[in-house]
């Protein structure tokens, strides 16, 4: 049904029909409202709006899932504004102009997702689970801002918490070589 064209609002109205009845699966069923989002409309604000939306409300507000993949998706945001960032640097290094207005705009928008991200994976390292796509993003993040003390320090606590991880060792020894 996801893959049929034109079957969107069918698909939007049988999730929100599943997210009434099966209580106990609203976390995992609002995860793949999100990640049908991101898919049908090859963008993530839809998504991450939903996310965000429904991480202040009672069923969710505990859910360690659901605020690592909205970190992930504001992760994404921050990338995104960065790659454009780093872009617009290379391509005016050789005027040596000065920052811009819309240089300017573009930096205060990746740091607010980078901030907002930082948030959401909070204090992921310190949950029993492999958390290793999400860490490694806040990792990266932490690096950028030149936070590389926090970043061991998550690295380490992860590895603490998930001893049976092999990717949890490699993640300590592989980010800071």
């Amino acid at each position: 049904m996801r893959n049929r064209p034109g079957s969107f609002a069918h698909v939007i109205q049988m999730i929100k029909n599943m997210f009434v009845i099966c209580v106990p699966f609203k976390s995992e069923i609002l995860l793949d409202l999100s990640m049908y989002l991101v898919k049908h409309n090859s963008d993530i604000t839809e998504a991450q709006e939903l996310l965000t939306s429904k991480l202040s409300q009672k069923p969710f507000l505990s859910s360690t899932l659901l605020r690592a993949y909205s970190g992930l998706l504001s992760y994404l945001s921050w990338k995104k504004c960065r790659l454009q960032f780093d872009k617009r640097n290379l391509d005016t290094e050789d005027l040596f102009m000065a920052e811009n207005v819309d240089d300017a705009n573009l930096r205060r928008q990746m740091d607010f997702y980078g901030k907002k991200a930082l948030v959401l994976f909070g204090n992921l390292a310190e949950h029993c689970g492999v958390w290793d796509i999400f860490i490694t993003r806040q990792v990266e993040m932490l690096k950028y801002y030149e936070r590389e003390d926090d970043a061991k320090r998550i690295l380490l606590r992860y590895k603490q918490k998930n001893p049976e991880n092999p990717n949890a060792h490699r993640l300590d020894n592989k980010c800071f070589v």
